[in-house]
């Protein structure tokens, strides 16, 4: 198991802030007490640009665009029944109703792998910090859930 340091807890936390939460810079450096260097550093040797355009790039854009798309079909529909618009809505429009909200519903759901690393990998440094025993055990037992959900996600 690594060694866990105020150093590495301040680049996971700033790596976390920045793939997932799109602070800036400045805003990480407030919050990890790092350089701005530092935190170009981070970002350059660590790929957190790529980290972060996959992230931004499968769930939070996904579910902005299926939002969009579910207003603009309720909408239709709210017209259509308001009498405001003589278009005719099917069955098929409903169905897409339908299947837009169970994509979204699983989209929001579904807390990628990815994500639960990363609040993993800081709330077992914060434990070490605390209490290094105690973490090296809550790390063994986030490794095997890791694990788990890992099979999950394949089937």
């Amino acid at each position: 198991m690594p060694e866990y340091t105020s150093v590495n807890y301040a680049r996971d936390l700033a790596q976390l802030l920045y793939t997932s939460h799109h602070k800036t810079i400045k805003e990480i450096c407030l919050a990890t007490d790092s350089t701005e260097a530092q935190i170009r550093d981070y970002i350059q040797k660590g790929n957190w640009e790529a980290h972060r355009r996959t992230l931004t790039a499968t769930k939070q854009v996904q579910l902005e665009i299926l939002y969009d798309i579910l207003a603009e079909q309720t909408a239709k529909i709210k017209e259509h029944l308001a009498g405001k618009k003589k278009d005719d809505i099917t069955s098929k429009d409903a169905d897409l109703v339908l299947k837009y909200t169970t994509a979204i519903k699983n989209l929001e759901k579904d807390t990628s792998v990815r994500e639960l690393i990363d609040a993993g990998k800081l709330f077992i440094s914060w434990v070490i910090k605390k209490d290094h025993s105690l973490g090296q055990h809550i790390n063994q037992h986030w490794d095997d859930f890791i694990h788990e959900r890992l099979g999950q996600s394949a089937e």
